[in-house]
């Protein structure tokens, strides 16, 4: 669920305490991912291309266990490029920071929009979340079928216009660029269970990941197995382990893992 008051935080504090602290840079991301990789290399490209904006979209070449490329790169219904929330990488600027504060309040709004506006159900059917609805509005300027195509929406720097920060002055022009999901943003199964090389960050996102985290509940799914996120969950383990051992020198406490390798022993048998 969205809550209108966190998103809203997240903009006051950008503009109140980041905006002008000498960062090149603001990263918005759930909490259920997991770095993997160090990826300060991603900033040098995106410098060098003078994006304000990064997301992360399917570019049609992560190969999943459950189905085909195609399935995994467009939405169901009209064939869209799929869109994958949870991270944002957004220069320290003016323009990065009204975006974001419109994407917010885009996001907020969506299940609003939903009940009696058309073509925001759509959007959300095709998307499968407001943050994801929101990011194809913005990024489309409401011109939604360019998502048809990746080049035209994400793979190279696009630049859209919003309105003047004040009246008479100019449009406001913010470049966006889409890093594919494998790389920056990935969430998905593996036929062999590995994390892909080339994942900077994992997500791991959805009822099967809620379920195993951390009370151990494995099972089954459509997209999900043990078998196909082994790696994914070993290195979740591992670095609940260290922060655990953080929190205990600190005098705090985090549930025990035993169940989760009583749960994997049992899946591996």
């Amino acid at each position: 669920s969205y809550q209108s008051l966190k998103l809203g935080q997240y903009v006051r504090l950008w503009q109140d305490r980041t905006l002008d602290n000498g960062y090149a840079y603001v990263i918005c991301m759930d909490s259920d991912m997991l770095a993997v990789k160090p990826f300060a290399h991603v900033f040098e490209l995106l410098e060098q291309l003078r994006v304000d904006v990064t997301f992360s979209y399917y570019d049609g070449t992560r190969p999943v266990p459950w189905g085909t490329l195609e399935e995994v790169a467009f939405t169901k219904g009209k064939g869209y490029v799929r869109l994958q929330g949870g991270m944002l990488v957004m220069r320290n600027n003016i323009p990065a920071l009204k975006w974001f504060a419109i994407w917010a309040g885009l996001t907020e709004g969506a299940i609003t929009y939903n009940k009696d506006n058309d073509r925001w159900r759509d959007l959300l059917n095709e998307f499968k979340g407001p943050s994801q609805a929101a990011l194809a509005f913005l990024l489309s300027q409401g011109q939604v079928d360019i998502m048809k195509d990746a080049r035209s929406c994400c793979s190279l720097v696009r630049t859209i216009n919003l309105e003047p920060l004040h009246e008479g002055g100019d449009e406001v022009p913010v470049r966006m660029f889409g890093l594919p999901t494998q790389y920056l943003n990935d969430a998905e199964s593996s036929e062999d269970g590995a994390i892909p090389a080339s994942a900077h960050f994992i997500h791991l996102k959805g009822h099967w990941w809620r379920s195993v985290l951390p009370d151990g509940h494995t099972f089954d799914a459509p997209t999900r197995s043990y078998d196909w996120n082994r790696e994914a969950l070993s290195t979740w383990r591992r670095h609940y382990f260290m922060f655990a051992q953080l929190l205990r020198q600190s005098g705090f406490a985090l549930p025990s893992l035993n169940s989760i390798g009583s749960s994997s022993a049992q899946q591996r048998s």
